[in-house]
């Protein structure tokens, strides 16, 4: 599967770059490039709730670049899968994936952990395991922080919630969920 073997690839880029430790003075530099890295868990409202999804799990990875101490643009992929009880339309999972971009504002204080908050536009195609899906576009937020290993390595926990319309089998519905995540932050 294409998404697997993409996430192998990007797990093994931040693995390997953990090799690699700059300055201080250089993560925080705008025009720094950073990847991040996210397992976690989905939590399914409205029209996926009521389709008899259930809570999942959630991998996602971008790729951010610092256009000055506060704010960071981010691009990246995202697959979002919930649990579903065997009924109409919903039969084994519903799987949601795509990419998502936006800016990232950073909260700047003292200590190891910076707070942060992100907003952006969503890509996402929905499957309800019958084959049909739908490409549709909608917006995320997010919260969390970034919690200091070393100077260029953090553990994020965050939040966050998606939705966008899709229409499947004729029918309109606004798929909508929380995630809860813990990932991996590299600063180049």
């Amino acid at each position: 599967m294409r998404t697997r073997s993409s996430f192998w690839a990007i797990g093994a880029l931040l693995g390997a770059s953990l090799l690699w430790v700059p300055s201080d003075a250089e993560a925080q530099a705008p025009g720094r490039i950073s990847v991040e890295g996210r397992p976690g868990i989905t939590l399914p409202t409205g029209d996926l709730s009521n389709l008899g999804g259930g809570s999942g799990f959630s991998l996602g990875a971008d790729v951010m670049l610092s256009l000055n101490r506060t704010v960071t643009g981010y691009f990246g992929v995202s697959h979002d899968q919930f649990s579903c009880a065997a009924s109409e339309p919903c039969e084994g999972e519903l799987n949601s994936g795509g990419f998502q971009a936006g800016l990232k504002a950073l909260f700047r204080r003292d200590g190891a952990a910076l707070p942060w908050a992100r907003a952006g536009l969503l890509g996402h195609s929905l499957d309800t395991g019958d084959g049909s899906s739908d490409l549709g576009l909608g917006v995320e937020l997010g919260a969390g922080f970034d919690l200091d290993v070393t100077p260029h390595f953090a553990l994020v926990p965050a939040v966050g919630f998606r939705t966008f319309s899709a229409d499947i089998d004729r029918r309109s519905l606004t798929a909508s969920w929380f995630t809860v995540s813990l990932g991996a932050h590299l600063h180049f």
